[in-house]
C-alpha cells in the first residue's frame, strides 16, 4: 500500500498556479494601449520634444514623479481629432 504524501501534492498544485499566474502576467500589451515617454511618443507624432512640451497642455498625457507618459491610442485621438 502506496500512501500519497498531501504536501506533494499541494505543491504540485500551488507550482500549476504560480506558472498560470506567470503566463497571464506576460501578455503582451496591446499595442494601442502601449505608455510612450517623451522620446518615444516625440518619435511616434513627428516631432521634437520640445514641441511636444510647448504644446503640452493640448496633447493627452500622464505625469508622475516629475515624467511625462503618453499612451499611443490617445496620441491617435489627439492627431485624429486635430485638437
Amino acid at each position: 500500500m502506496m500512501s500519497v504524501n498531501p504536501f506533494e501534492i499541494l505543491e504540485q498544485k500551488i507550482d500549476n498556479l504560480a506558472l498560470l499566474i506567470m503566463t497571464k502576467s506576460a501578455a503582451p500589451v496591446e499595442e494601442e494601449d502601449k505608455m510612450l515617454n517623451l522620446e518615444e511618443a516625440a518619435a511616434y507624432l513627428g516631432m521634437v520634444q520640445q514641441t511636444i512640451r510647448r504644446n503640452i497642455r493640448k496633447i493627452p498625457h500622464r505625469k508622475r514623479h516629475g515624467r511625462l507618459f503618453f499612451f499611443k491610442s490617445e496620441l491617435v485621438q489627439y492627431v485624429k481629432n486635430g485638437k
